[in-house]
């Protein structure tokens, strides 16, 4: 099938020592982030208004899913997001982080390459995502790591551990439909604040090659 899917891999931002990133999330969600709440801080004050703002900019896209690993902080910025946008949260297994450790804390220089097993975890789940969701949008949460993983796979980097983003910081990548033969992965834009082009639709041919271009939407035209 020639498709693409538009993965956007977030990385969710980390709380202050003295909190949960669970506690974070839930006051974001609700609102209800004023001093004084006991509200853990984020790690940084930039952080945490780059989520807000990805938060708001993802829960106005057509998402046909919000997927996140298993692990806390994950899960919770996922539910954030939820809450938002009014899709169900769905937790993948397959990107249960490296470690095992649901709970732990994602400290923000983690820029580990990952291992083969890793790896093959991972983009095991992209392609399955890509499969089952054609032409369409989704938000997956995960790991550094594994976002790095991914980045690597789309530029087809030796390195995964070249690339990462920051906590609160997003990547969006177009991810080839398992059976595309034209189709490539793609990585769109990184720690983007502005709203992304839609993916592509088809394959525009040129002189010395093709290249994968967005269709204009009616009324676009001269833009």
């Amino acid at each position: 099938m020639e498709a693409v899917t538009r993965l956007f891999l977030v990385r969710p931002p980390e709380a202050r020592k003295d909190g949960t990133a669970r506690e974070a999330a839930s006051a974001e969600a609700q609102g209800s982030a004023t001093p004084g709440t006991g509200r853990p801080e984020p790690a940084s004050p930039a952080a945490g208004d780059a989520f807000q703002s990805l938060l708001a900019r993802l829960a106005s896209r057509p998402l046909a899913a919000i997927v996140c690993s298993p692990a806390e902080a994950a899960v919770e910025w996922a539910k954030a997001l939820s809450l938002r946008c009014g899709k169900a949260v769905h937790i993948d297994e397959g990107l249960e982080p490296a470690n095992g450790a649901r709970g732990a804390r994602w400290g923000s220089a983690v820029r580990a390459p990952g291992t083969a097993e890793d790896r093959a975890r991972v983009l095991a789940v992209l392609d399955r995502l890509a499969q089952g969701h054609p032409r369409a949008e989704l938000v997956v949460v995960l790991h550094a790591q594994d976002i790095g993983i991914a980045l690597a796979r789309a530029l087809a980097l030796e390195a995964p551990g070249a690339l990462a983003l920051e906590p609160g910081q997003a990547a969006a990548v177009d991810w080839a439909h398992p059976e595309a033969r034209e189709f490539q992965h793609a990585v769109i834009a990184l720690a983007f604040d502005w709203d992304v082009a839609p993916s592509a639709t088809k394959v525009q041919r040129f002189p010395g090659g093709a290249s994968v271009l967005p269709t204009r939407q009616a009324g676009e035209n001269g833009r």
